[in-house]
């Protein structure tokens, strides 16, 4: 007959501990898997903040690009589109917007901040959208 050196409950609380460590080694692998792959399409909250800052109202209160620095910037090294829609219906659309997504356009309104991230390099179908109030406005920005 073997005696066992420990406890039952050591022998127990070790299981459980080694349990939980390797549970958290796979999580945190799927995780740096999900959100480092290039596959995704991600949009960097960077390009959405010079987005966003490049966007504003002329003197007629029509969206317009008031410093496109930032976008160009963001536009050389990829693809970029967006759309921004406020309260009042006016409109200010950039780059080649996926005709799939041509639909969302008229309720953007609709929608809070959301991200939609593809794989299986398509990524001119990513896109984020954030809600801001900007110039006494609130702005609905859709981007690509």
């Amino acid at each position: 007959m073997k005696i066992n050196r420990f406890p039952i409950y050591l022998r127990i609380s070790l299981s459980i501990i080694i349990f939980h460590f390797v549970t958290l080694i796979f999580l945190l692998l799927y995780f740096s898997f999900q959100t480092g792959s290039d596959n995704y399409g991600t949009i960097p909250e960077n390009d959405i903040e010079k987005i966003i800052n490049g966007i504003g109202y002329d003197s007629q209160g029509k969206i317009s690009v008031v410093d496109a620095s930032g976008i160009n910037d963001i536009s050389s090294k990829n693809t970029l589109w967006f759309v921004a829609l406020d309260e009042k219906g006016n409109r200010l659309e950039w780059g080649d917007i996926p005709q799939a997504y041509r639909p969302l356009i008229e309720r953007l309104n609709i929608f809070g901040g959301s991200e939609l991230n593809t794989k299986n390099n398509r990524p001119e179908m990513s896109f984020r959208i954030v809600t801001i109030n900007k110039d006494t406005h609130s702005l609905h920005v859709m981007a690509g």
